[in-house]
């Protein structure tokens, strides 16, 4: 619960409770009294309830940060947790596009970018895998997934964002990475091999 949340609530209790006392010292009859009690517990579950819907939205999802080792172009391993890079589908690590073995570069590029170097990565959603799925920076802010599609190594999903529209663009119209070679999208790749 929020703590504006908490104070409203804690603010509609405590209004209750005056009335009844209000009414002990004005001496209101019974019936009236069990009226203000109603109207106390009313008030204790209207908050309760508002506190719960509003849950959701005051939460934050948890910023993980710490050193990390690459699984592929885009899933990372930090203190034990899997966090895939949102936003983002990167060529598949076994991926060749044309002549040129772009899911290895994808790997060893990810790798040679967080060498090193603290990620502070602000998670978005949990997959059905139950990986974190998170857009990750380094110390100096640049947004790792965003580098991964502007040196064409792996494309924007679309399915999830448009975040990088504009630096897959760049990377297509600069012949950057896959773009030079011709490929298959990573997803229909992954269709085909099943």
């Amino acid at each position: 619960m929020s703590l504006d949340m908490m104070s409203i609530c804690v603010s509609a209790k405590e209004l209750a409770k005056l009335v009844i006392m209000g009414a002990h010292l004005r001496g209101m009859t019974r019936q009236s009294n069990r009226k203000h009690r109603f109207l106390l517990s009313r008030s204790v579950t209207l908050c309760l309830v508002l506190s719960v819907l509003a849950a959701p939205v005051a939460a934050r999802l948890p910023v993980i940060s710490g050193m990390a080792y690459v699984i592929d172009g885009d899933t990372l391993v930090i203190r034990r947790r899997h966090v895939r890079l949102f936003g983002i589908d990167a060529f598949e690590r076994d991926q060749t596009c044309g002549r040129f073995r772009c899911g290895i570069e994808a790997r060893k590029v990810l790798s040679d970018l967080i060498k090193g170097r603290t990620l502070i990565c602000e998670t978005k959603a949990i997959d059905t895998y139950g990986r974190t799925v998170a857009v990750c920076k380094i110390s100096g802010g640049q947004d790792i997934g965003g580098e991964m599609v502007r040196r064409g190594l792996a494309v924007a999903y679309r399915s999830f964002s448009t975040q990088y529209i504009g630096d897959e663009s760049y990377a297509k119209s600069h012949h950057l990475g896959a773009w030079a070679h011709g490929f298959e999208s990573p997803l229909q790749y992954r269709r085909n091999m099943h």
